[in-house]
């Protein structure tokens, strides 16, 4: 213990960290930079290190940022799209009705070829019975 608080222990320590300084600035000096600028580099190569990697994995993160004009009229335009496509789907279930109709049509005149038939249109029903229809053929079509 006495050793450590001795006058040789002492300067052994001090010649030991001047030879350190000493081999840390011929390190530095050999590089052809000063030992200021040897230091700095030396404290904030992990931070340039860090920098880097988030920059590396942020250019893997795109995102597409647009303008609310932009996305406006994109939703106009959808929005048109989905109303011709509305109306289309609406005469596609008319059409669909009108050939299930004469389909049935089609299998009664079949069923039936001694039938004759004639063109009628319904102007009335009786509010009493569901079925019972007033119907409108005229005389002349009905011979």
């Amino acid at each position: 213990m006495k050793f450590y608080k001795s006058k040789a222990f002492k300067i052994f320590v001090g010649v030991l960290v001047v030879l350190i300084i000493g081999v840390i600035a011929a390190a530095a000096m050999h590089s052809g930079s000063s030992p200021a600028n040897s230091v700095i580099s030396t404290v904030f190569s992990p931070l340039q290190r860090a920098s880097s990697y988030l920059a590396e994995k942020f250019s893997a993160f795109s995102i597409n940022f647009k303008s609310s004009a932009t996305l406006s009229k994109q939703v106009d335009e959808l929005n048109k799209e989905i109303e011709d496509l509305q109306s289309r789907l609406v005469d596609y279930e008319q059409l669909k009705s009108q050939n299930a109709l004469y389909k049935e049509f089609l299998e009664l005149k079949e069923e039936h070829k001694d039938y004759k038939f004639c063109e009628a249109a319904v102007i009335g029903r009786d509010s009493a019975c569901r079925y019972s229809q007033i119907r409108n053929f005229g005389f002349n079509n009905y011979r």
